[in-house]
Parts: C-alpha cells; structure tokens; sequence
C-alpha cells in the first residue's frame, strides 16, 4: 500500500479529501515523515472517478469530431489521459500516472485520446441524456422515475457530498 501526503498532492479538492481522512506517518511518494498521509488508492479512486465522468473519449466523438481531429484540426484537442492529467497538475508526478491508469482501465474507451467534456462537443453525454430526461418526464412518466434518478444521480453527484453542497462550487 502506497500512502500520499498532502505536499504531493496540487489539486485543492484532493487535499480536501486527504484532510477529511489523514494519519501521521511517511509518505511513500515524497519520503517525509511524521506528515498527514492517506492511502493513495483512496485518492485516485476518489479523483479519478470525477476525472472519469469529466472526460469525453475519442470513441464517443462524432465522426464530424473524430475527422477534425485525425486531419489535424486544433478544434478538437484530443491528447493522451496523461497529458490532460499532467496539464490539470494533480500532484506528484507517480501519482498522476497511477490515476491515469486507473481512469484508463475504469473508463470504457478502448482509445487513450480525451479531452475534458466542456459541454460543447457534438455528442455531449448530458445532452442527450438531458433530451431522454425531459421527454420521459413530459411523455412517459409525470413524476420522477427510476430513469430520472440514475440522470439526477449522475447530474449532480460531482457537486453533492455527503447531502450537502460541497463549498468548492459555491460562488
């Protein structure tokens, strides 16, 4: 088991979360001791879980968006999950390539291109899901259903911990 402190981590939310469930010991990244330390596995289970759902695969472009990029077109920046991952500077650079990895074998690309989904691309995942969202509650069903909640789960899990609003999205 590998144990990550809170030097080794960039990112403000990770630390959070390192925080909430910390002991004193030695990290295995950086070597200090008698520092605030977690399992890493925790962490990049716990980031690369958002990172997941926040990243938009090669294998889901359009073929407008999957053209572009292969014909070298800059609108689309697919790059490599490390590369994005190095770009979002998550913390030491061994963690990163384990959470690259987790997220790669955890995601459902076959590809290792990406990009962050900001919302604009041709097939934006909630989009659509918010097109079948908004015709099931109008035709199908007047109240919320199964299928309203798994949306709504998904919608709003990167922004709800534990029932409440985590303060990191609140301006």
């Amino acid at each position: 088991m590998k144990l990550i402190c809170e030097s080794c981590i960039k990112n403000d939310i990770i630390k959070v979360q390192l925080q909430k469930n910390a002991v004193l010991g030695t990290c295995s990244y950086c070597k200090e001791q008698d520092v605030n330390i977690i399992d890493s596995q925790k962490l990049i289970k716990f980031s690369g879980d958002r990172l997941i759902k926040s990243l938009y695969s090669i294998d889901e472009a359009s073929n407008y968006e999957a053209g572009m990029f292969f014909e070298g077109c800059d609108d689309r920046p697919f790059e490599e999950l490390s590369n994005i991952i190095e770009c979002l500077e998550v913390g030491d650079d061994d963690f990163e390539y384990e959470l690259a990895d987790y997220v790669w074998e955890n995601s459902d690309s076959k590809s290792d291109l990406f990009i962050l989904d900001d919302g604009l691309h041709d097939n934006n995942s909630y989009k659509s899901k918010w097109a079948s969202f908004t015709k099931s509650i109008a035709h199908k069903h007047r109240f919320f259903n199964k299928e309203s909640k798994v949306f709504l789960d998904a919608l709003f899990d990167l922004i709800i911990e534990d029932g409440e609003i985590r303060d990191s999205v609140v301006t």
